[in-house]
């Protein structure tokens, strides 16, 4: 029995040692107590069981955890790095870069494009004798620039009238002075001029400001000087002339086959020029400059063809102006609302008349039984 004790007690002894070298091999071991075989009361003994499962049931995986778990710390890291590194510098960068370059750069000087101007300005009318007269009007002044910064360019443009109502017609255009000398207005016409402001800027043109509307009627006295007619001109030559100019203006209006203000002009510089050819050409004598001796003394000059034409003009119903009066340089006629346009008519150099101006503008000459065919001579410088 006694044995049978110490047997006993050497077994758990050693069983305390085995547990004790598994626990330095394992990080944690169970605490329960091994099952140890007793003896049967026959006395026999058994081998201890020592249950096999004890260290296998120690947690090796703990520290799993902390392997498996991060990935939930690297989601949220995408998140604020992306968005707002991108959206600021789109949206900032794009849109205050290219509307400024959108807006207009044109300065505020930029006259209005409306071509009814507000401002009015002073024009007077001077006679310096029957027939002549000189416009005189202010300086118009701005501050308006090109888009280069260079000053705008100030110009002016006269219009004629026959009545103070309209319409006007242009007489001169892109006039630089702030005057302008008007000679050979022919007697007993009512004629209203007006002057208007424009400004040249950047290749346009624009009205600025008018002027009221001045009035000027030529009268005949046989005693003055005159510029539309002659020095040497009675009563009774007068008569005889306008005899002749009126016969040959209701012949030409009476004339179905000209349908066109040009083509009725054209014709009498024709007759006119037929009326040189036929005469003398002289600068000197009673009649040279005179209507009278184109019609009547055959004596005739550029300056008595246009005093002659005009003459004729004036029955046809037309208004009509002297070029270069009373000058040694060439003289035509100016003829205003022929067709609606301004045109000229020379009865002395070619018999010719045209729209515009005679040094620049084609020219035509009137062919009875054709009608009008092209000037191609030469022309006044």
């Amino acid at each position: 029995m006694r044995a049978t004790k110490l047997i006993t007690a050497l077994l758990l002894a050693l069983c305390i040692l085995c547990n004790l070298a598994g626990c330095a091999a394992q990080p944690a071991v169970s605490t329960s107590a091994p099952t140890l075989s007793v003896t049967d009361p026959t006395g026999a003994t058994t081998e201890p069981t020592i249950p096999t499962t004890v260290p296998t049931t120690v947690p090796t995986t703990v520290p799993a955890p902390t392997e498996t778990e991060p990935p939930a710390t690297t989601e949220p890291a995408p998140e604020p790095t992306t968005e707002p590194t991108t959206a600021p510098t789109t949206e900032p960068t794009t849109e205050p870069t290219t509307a400024p370059t959108t807006e207009p750069t044109v300065p505020p000087t930029q006259p209005s494009t409306d071509p009814t101007p507000a401002p009015i300005f002073t024009l007077t009318l001077d006679e310096i004798r029957v027939g002549d007269i000189e416009l005189v009007w202010p300086a118009y002044v701005t501050d308006m620039k090109n888009s280069d910064g260079t000053p705008v360019s100030v110009v002016y443009d006269i219009f004629i009238a026959d009545v103070e109502e309209g319409p006007y017609y242009i007489d001169c255009e892109d006039w630089e002075d702030t005057s302008i000398y008007i000679a050979g207005i022919s007697r007993g016409y009512q004629l209203y001029f007006a002057v208007l402001a424009c400004v040249w800027r950047d290749g346009v043109k624009y009205p600025v400001a008018e002027s009221n509307h001045v009035g000027y009627m030529a009268f005949f006295d046989e005693n003055v000087v005159t510029s539309s007619w002659d020095w040497n001109f009675d009563a009774a030559q007068m008569e005889a002339a306008r005899a002749v100019a009126k016969s040959i203006a209701d012949s030409i209006m009476s004339d179905p086959s000209l349908t066109t203000d040009l083509e009725r002009i054209a014709k009498a510089a024709k007759i006119i020029n037929n009326y040189a050819a036929a005469g003398d050409y002289t600068t000197s004598g009673p009649y040279y400059n005179s209507p009278y001796g184109v019609f009547i003394a055959g004596q005739q000059s550029c300056a008595g063809c246009t005093r002659a034409l005009g003459l004729i003009l004036e029955y046809m119903g037309f208004q009509w102006g002297h070029v270069n009066p009373n000058a040694w340089e060439h003289q035509w006629c100016v003829v205003y609302n022929v067709d609606g346009q301004t045109a000229f008519a020379d009865g002395s150099w070619a018999g010719v008349a045209g729209y515009g101006s005679w040094q620049t503008e084609p020219a035509y000459e009137y062919v009875e039984g054709v009608g009008l065919i092209p000037y191609t001579g030469s022309r006044p410088i």
